[in-house]
């Protein structure tokens, strides 16, 4: 699979996680991931 072939799944795959987190945006999705307190939220 190239990459121009792999991009709208990728776009899909984020598009799926935002609506499933309920957050807008990658950030939102980092933030949620901080205040989770991840093992490996800090790195």
């Amino acid at each position: 699979m190239d990459e121009q072939s792999a991009q709208p799944t990728v776009k899909a795959y984020v598009s799926r996680l935002l609506d499933k987190l309920q957050v807008t945006n990658r950030v939102q999705v980092a933030l949620l991931v901080q205040q989770a307190d991840f093992p490996d939220a800090e790195q």
